[in-house]
């Protein structure tokens, strides 16, 4: 495949601060972290919310943090699946559990961000390490499974399972206000570009629409529960991105099946198709972000 560099059309996005606190998940050493941006969009909401949209807010809130519980579930999951394959010396079963646990672990990527840059023995890939640290994390997982590491699958895939549980029990209570939560998803847009499609994350199996699927299916699943209150807030910007959103999902799945299309298949107007319909839905998300600051999940909307 040729080279996939200077994709990107255009990035305007809007990041105001994030207040989750993870005290079970801590940072090492930081691998690349997700960009912040300045935001030119006007905060959208000074003044009370109505009855129907704190209703909305708490249900948006509900939506966002089922998502990051169900999602490190899977990971934890996964994680658990691929040691017990691995210990069987199941090549085939470890590989599809590897690939559930990267697309659970991509869901959530941005929900620890919030706090501090994910920590390189979680997510690393294998050439962002330092020549003094081991490799660790799903990617050196990914070196065993498709590389010449295979020796090291079964204690890499144990450090692995140990983390899914503190993960879940980091993540349980996960809080976020509408502004945050969108935040969050306009950085996992901003991810996909600069550090899956510009930069491939699977270096070894080449399988990066893994990552697309996990980490656009949760955005999708955070627009999806932001429809309600978008509506009250903004109803015609709130239609243009579910609208972007759907362009996205269908230029995602024309790629093809994302556990056996490698990078290789997919042609570069392919890859810059996507990158125009994320860009596309980045520029309107942050947006959205912007009219929904405000909204929050205190006393007054219980």
């Amino acid at each position: 495949m040729g080279p996939r560099k200077n994709l990107r059309v255009r990035v305007v996005v809007l990041v105001v601060g994030c207040s989750l606190i993870l005290s079970a998940c801590t940072n090492t050493r930081n691998a690349p972290s997700l960009t912040n941006y300045s935001s030119t969009v006007d905060y959208g909401h000074v003044t009370s919310p109505s009855p129907a949209e704190q209703r909305a807010t708490l249900a948006g809130t509900r939506a966002y943090r089922t998502l990051i519980v169900t999602s490190a579930q899977k990971f934890a999951a996964a994680s658990s699946a691929l040691l017990v394959a691995a210990q069987r010396g199941d090549r085939t079963a470890a590989k599809s559990d590897y690939l559930r646990a990267q697309e659970g672990f991509d869901a959530i990527r941005a929900q620890l961000n919030a706090v501090t840059p994910q920590p390189l023995s979680m997510d690393g890939r294998i050439s962002d390490f330092p020549h003094w640290m081991p490799p660790a994390g799903l990617h050196a997982i990914e070196e065993d499974l498709w590389g010449t590491t295979g020796s090291r699958l079964v204690a890499d895939a144990h450090a692995l399972a140990s983390i899914g549980a503190i993960m879940v029990f980091g993540l349980e209570r996960s809080i976020a206000t509408p502004n945050e939560y969108l935040t969050n998803a306009v950085r996992m847009l901003s991810w996909c570009i600069a550090q899956v499609i510009d930069d491939p994350q699977e270096q070894f199996s080449h399988l990066d629409l893994i990552d697309l699927t996990g980490t656009l299916g949760a955005v999708s699943a955070i627009v999806a529960g932001t429809v309600e209150l978008g509506n009250l807030v903004n109803p015609h910007l709130t239609r243009t991105v579910v609208a972007d959103m759907t362009q996205v999902q269908v230029t995602l799945r024309s790629l093809g099946n994302p556990a056996v299309t490698t990078d290789s298949q997919i042609s570069n107007a392919q890859w810059r198709a996507l990158v125009s319909a994320i860009d596309t839905l980045q520029s309107h998300l942050s947006e959205l972000a912007g009219w929904l600051w405000g909204f929050g999940t205190g006393r007054t909307y219980a």
